[in-house]
């Protein structure tokens, strides 16, 4: 039985207080009595002109507006840091040496609102915010460089603000904003955390500007009016989230844990290369840099570091100097580690984002957070840059990028020159970090730290048009298409439409060219493109410590990349976590997710899948799944080795990993059950999904009429109960015959073509080297045309059939819920229903035959999918929606027909899944019948007698897969909501397990 996990310890890496983030979120959207501050800013500056009312300029707009008003916030913290100085400058008057002009010019905002008339049209404050641009940017040399490089202005450059930007009634307002609470007290800006910025940012980037009016640009005798947009397809786009503290910061302490300890003999921190290729507000960075800070002054104490240890006196030195000119406490000891920080930020650190306010706040965030009075001046422009981290050449694409697109080449460049995307071409942009060195090894990053989107790559229409409706997504298929018609009949919507769909279409297109690691099933996603660029880059020897979703290890689409990783790579640790406890509260609560650690090896790569495969020793990852907090990264006790050769051995096609919630125990019984029985072939019974809920809605009848179908959802059914809730929509049966049966000609055509002419299926002998062509068919058919092959189409409605609910979830009561559906219904997609029989030839005859699978295959499969043990491997499969991609993982017994029929024990199984099945669905009887179920003393007549039967399955199939009994307690004991729901059947089924097994 699993063992409860142990307690975790004291409260990990508690998040800092944003309630003054929450206050300042309130006041910039708008969102109380007084008006939105970007708004505000957003006018002025529009007013300021250099803005076209075009779609680029009114993001243009945006982003300065938030940009201007997030350095003021960033100025505020800057004051409350200096508050101590407040004395020494009162004492000596502001132009006494040193010059602290610019903390002057600080300190005198806070009392604009005091000062100024508050009169619109009147400008006397804007002079005293220029001259705040003026002395943030020329600091004296001996006095305070509070901001250099793109920081040390409040818009791009203080000459940018025009003679009527900003009135005084504005600039009170402005002021009153974001330095007053709503209670008019002053905020209290010693408690902003410099990763405030961060999460600042995230909570505004669901927004946009639009005009209150038609207008091409200013001008034309139409003064525009901006209006503060809700734009949440702009927040899913961009797939950014704030990664919390209590993830960022052990993620990054076990990247660089695991760095140090490869760390070359004789080599410095001073030479390590850290990068985030989506660094958004800079919160991966900042934990990385407090935890690369503390490991230097602990080896810089160890003497371990002289290099470090001489740059850290010395910048020492400096600033005791000027502390004691200042008459302030020459004792460095309360900021040796912000010194420390500032040399590393400067020296290792690297950042690139595609969005232009994410730059500059990660820019501002770790300013803040290494700021020290009189410290030596920090340029991060080189260090923190725009581009798109995908698109662009790495090290090892660069000269082919070079030679394709010299000249007026078809190259990558050329395909991107009329469009906005910024490449980002790595070698160029960091040349320092790829040029390589005796000292410093082959070039490349040493750590990379990630959280990149976990979003879609490719066009979504629903996302597009929720941007002018934010109920679009919720509308009637009738509905939508009215609004997108709407919509698309204005010239600018819809040519915003092509260009959002070509680009998406583009760049889809180049991903997946430039990543053939990252291609596969399914969509393209940005995290899985962002792993294979981030492993590209590392330096040998160098971590990847990642964020990403737990499908990296488990899902389809996947695959290749996994596959990639497993061989050339070492996938050193994961850590999974379900979002129960919204740790990203923007994400849904069961969506899953991991830390991973991926070390690239010295040298080129482990070797081939068949090297890694026959090592004494197989790469092994240390994994644990199923976390909740982030406080249980404390406890070990639910860490496991899962190697390479286990990977293979329980997924062989796909090497997926399972989610083994009870560890090694649980890992040995997955291995035990695969080495059992093959996996799943679809050609012993396949499935799909009939009707499609929107695209198929048009047949669908909410009222039932006689002789009428009605149409089953997956909630409808449960084990062996075909009808635990009643139909809500109908369907007409000669009209849902009609609307599949061109469907099932082109299933007809598929049968026939996998087989010669002259060959009936299942005959031994026959090769099968040569598909028979369409054109045959009808010629042997003597027809002319695909559609004349309907004649022979049988509607699937007639037979009976085995679906399974598609919803589901790894957490439910129960995950792989199936049942015997009767004839004559419907199905929608919320099932996965079975093909009851293929179509032959019938060659004798010269016609076609539909050779249906008999009913004991279906049942034996039934009492197979409603087991707890097969049950058990299909929930450590998948996450939140079964499939058949998660069924043909499963291995299971598949015997033929004549087995089925002959083997005694596989008879039992047969005949207690038709007796439940006849107790919840007697409608069966007719079907049921002829397999010798209809004697009144077998059937079942009570609930008693259901479960008695359901756990007989239960432990005859846990005897089948050869488990013993405290390996099927494990399994029993997983299933936590079931077994407090059903106690008495758990003690009876371990009961009848004692016995059996």
């Amino acid at each position: 039985m699993c063992q409860s996990p142990k307690p975790p310890k004291s409260p990990l890496n508690p998040e800092p207080d944003f309630t003054l983030v929450a206050d300042l979120t309130a006041a910039i959207r708008g969102q109380g009595p007084n008006p939105a501050l970007l708004s505000l800013v957003g006018q002025a500056f529009y007013r300021n002109g250099g803005y076209l009312g075009t779609e680029a300029g009114l993001k243009r707009l945006f982003d300065h507006s938030l940009i201007f008003l997030l350095r003021l916030i960033f100025t505020a913290a800057l004051i409350a840091k200096r508050e101590p100085l407040k004395a020494a400058l009162n004492s000596k008057g502001l132009n006494a040496p040193p010059n602290l002009g610019a903390l002057a010019s600080l300190m005198a905002l806070k009392d604009l609102t005091r000062d100024l008339p508050g009169l619109k049209g009147v400008y006397k404050g804007r002079a005293r915010l220029i001259q705040l641009g003026n002395n943030l940017e020329g600091a004296d040399s001996q006095g305070d460089p509070i901001l250099e490089g793109s920081l040390n202005s409040l818009d791009f450059c203080s000459n940018s603000f025009g003679a009527d930007f900003l009135d005084d009634w504005e600039l009170v307002a402005l002021w009153t904003g974001l330095f007053q609470g709503q209670e008019g007290q002053d905020r209290d800006w010693a408690a902003f955390n410099p990763a405030s910025l961060g999460r600042l940012y995230e909570g505004l980037m669901d927004l946009e500007f639009q005009f209150s009016s038609p207008c091409d640009q200013k001008g034309q005798g139409i003064e525009p009016k901006l209006r503060l947009s809700q734009a949440p397809a702009n927040r899913k786009i961009g797939g950014g989230y704030y990664t919390p503290l209590s993830l960022a910061k052990p993620l990054t302490a076990q990247g660089l844990e695991l760095l140090l300890a490869r760390l070359g003999q004789g080599r410095s921190i001073l030479t390590l290369k850290i990068l985030d290729a989506s660094c958004g507000g800079g919160r991966l960075l900042l934990a990385a840099l407090d935890e690369l800070s503390s490991l230097a002054l602990r080896r810089v104490k160890a003497n371990q570091e002289k290099d470090l240890q001489n740059l850290l006196d010395h910048d020492s030195r400096l600033l005791t100097e000027k502390r004691r000119l200042w008459n302030l406490d020459p004792d460095l000891e309360p900021i040796r580690a912000t010194i420390m920080k500032r040399r590393l930020l400067s020296t290792c650190f690297y950042g690139v984002d595609l969005a232009k306010v994410a730059v500059a706040v990660a820019k501002m965030t770790l300013a803040l957070a290494t700021d020290v009075i009189g410290g030596p001046a920090l340029f991060l422009d080189e260090r923190l840059k725009q581009g798109d981290s995908l698109l662009g050449a790495d090290l090892k694409s660069w000269p082919k990028f070079k030679s394709e697109n010299q000249g007026d080449g078809a190259g990558l460049g050329a395909r991107l020159k009329a469009t906005d995307l910024k490449l980002f071409h790595w070698p160029v942009e960091f040349p320092e970090v790829f040029s390589g060195s005796e000292t410093q090894g082959p070039g490349g990053f040493d750590l990379i730290v990630a959280n990149p989107p976990w979003e879609k790559t490719k066009f979504e229409e629903p996302l597009f048009f929720a941007q002018y409706q934010a109920n679009y997504r919720s509308l009637s298929p009738s509905q939508k298409k009215e609004v997108a018609q709407k919509l698309l009949a204005e010239p600018k919507v819809a040519a915003k439409y092509v260009k959002a769909k070509d680009r998406a279409i583009l760049v889809n297109s180049l991903l997946k060219d430039q990543y053939p690691q990252s291609g596969g099933a399914g969509d393209g996603n940005l995290f899985r493109f962002f792993v294979e660029r981030s492993l590209n880059l590392l330096a040998p020897g160098g971590i990847l410590s990642l964020i990403a979703p737990t499908g990296l290890l488990t899902e389809a689409g996947s695959t290749l990349l996994r596959r990639w990783i497993l061989t050339e790579y070492k996938l050193l640790t994961f850590n999974g976590f379900e979002n129960r406890l919204k740790v990203f509260p923007a994400v849904h609560g069961r969506y899953k997710f991991g830390l991973f650690q991926i070390e690239k090896p010295q040298g080129s790569s482990q070797g081939s899948l068949k090297g890694s495969l026959t090592k004494a020793a197989p790469p092994k990852t240390r994994c644990r799944f199923g976390l909740k907090d982030p406080n249980e990264l404390a406890n070990d006790d639910q860490v496991f080795d899962y190697s390479l050769k286990d990977v293979v051995a329980t997924s062989p096609k796909n090497w997926a990993f399972l989610e083994l919630l009870g560890g090694a125990v649980d890992l040995a019984i997955a291995k035990k059950l695969y080495a059992r029985f093959p996996t799943f072939n679809l050609n012993w019974l396949d499935f799909r999904g009939e009707l499609h809920a929107t695209a198929d809605k048009a047949i669908f009848a909410e009222q039932n009429e006689p002789g009428y179908l009605p149409l089953y959802k997956g909630q409808m059914i449960w084990r062996y109960d075909p009808k635990v809730a009643k139909a809500k929509a109908y369907l007409d049966p000669l009209v849902f015959d009609a609307h599949l049966k061109a469907a099932r000609v082109s299933q007809l055509v598929r049968d026939l073509t996998k087989l010669p002419l002259n060959a009936a299926r299942g005959e031994k002998g026959i090769k099968e080297e040569k598909a028979t062509d369409l054109a045959e068919i009808l010629a042997f058919l003597k027809l002319k045309q695909k559609s004349d092959l309907g004649q022979f189409v049988k509607p699937e409605r007639l037979f009976p059939r085995l679906a399974f609910r598609a919803v589901a979830s790894d957490a439910n009561e129960r995950t792989l819920v199936a049942s015997l559906l009767p004839k004559n219904v419907g199905a929608q997609n919320s099932l996965w229903t079975s093909i009851p029989g293929r179509y032959v030839l019938d060659r004798e005859n010269g016609t076609v035959k539909y050779q249906v699978a008999p009913l004991e295959r279906l049942l034996f499969a039934l009492a197979l999918f409603n087991s707890l043990t097969v049950d058990w491997l299909l929930r450590a499969s998948m996450a939140m929606n079964v499939n058949k991609i998660y069924l043909v993982r499963l291995p299971l017994p598949q015997p033929t027909d004549s087995e089925l029929q002959n083997k005694p024990d596989y008879r039992d199984l047969i005949h207690r899944a038709a007796l439940l099945s006849l107790y919840r669905a007697p409608e069966l009887r007719a079907d049921l019948g002829r397999l010798g179920v209809m004697d009144q003393k077998e059937l079942i007549k009570d609930e008693y007698g259901f479960k008695v039967n359901q756990a007989w399955l239960d432990v005859k199939i846990a005897s089948l897969y050869g488990l013993s009994v405290s390996e099927f307690d494990q399994i029993i004991y997983s299933f936590n909501v079931f077994r407090n729901k059903n106690k008495s059947y758990i003690d009876y089924i371990s009961e009848q397990a004692n016995l059996v097994l």
